[in-house]
């Protein structure tokens, strides 16, 4: 199961197609959903719709050629930060492991650090996607590491020189990772 991107507030699954395809063409089931973009839906309601994509696809899968028991939670960027906390919030036990693709998985330190520096903070559709500014703080994914009673496997994946999300958001969540 695919979570895209876009800053919480752009894409859509059709944009994956071709990804589908090539997922297909190797025989893997290729889950893409759609998901409330904000300004239809804040990050919370954007996890709630992951959550609830993920138990409708454990639960059907197996009609479609697929496992219920190997259904890996996937996501790049914003889709990896949202995976990312339905997986330590929510619903581990969906899921057989995660694979996060450059995701930004502290969202206050994103805006206050690189977001800041690049001079976009104040026009970012981040903090309002977040429910305002008072909110940030509840979706730093590393804060749930420790209460997730257990996880499955984890792969973060991150260019070195990615200048959309630093490499250190992943740095930061592996190593959060690694000391639980």
């Amino acid at each position: 199961m695919y979570i895209h991107g876009g800053v919480w507030t752009l894409g859509d699954r059709v944009e994956y197609r071709l990804m589908g395809e090539r997922f297909a063409d190797l025989g893997v089931v290729f889950v893409c959903p759609s998901y409330s973009v904000y300004p239809d839906g804040t990050a919370e309601d954007q996890i709630e719709d992951v959550d609830n994509v993920l138990r409708w696809t454990r639960r059907n899968i197996a009609r479609f050629g697929g496992d219920p028991n190997s259904v890996v939670l996937s996501g790049q960027s914003s889709g990896a930060h949202i995976a990312s906390m339905c997986l330590l919030t929510r619903n581990s036990k969906d899921a057989c492991g995660f694979i996060g693709l450059s995701g930004p998985y502290d969202p206050e330190a994103h805006n206050r650090g690189h977001e800041t520096m690049r001079g976009v903070n104040e026009v970012s559709p981040l903090v309002p996607a977040m429910g305002g500014a008072s909110n940030m703080g509840k979706f730093a994914a590393r804060k749930y590491v420790q209460g997730a009673a257990s996880l499955p496997p984890v792969l973060l994946v991150h260019g070195k020189d990615d200048t959309v999300v630093p490499l250190s958001s992943s740095v930061n969540f592996f190593v959060a990772l690694r000391r639980a």
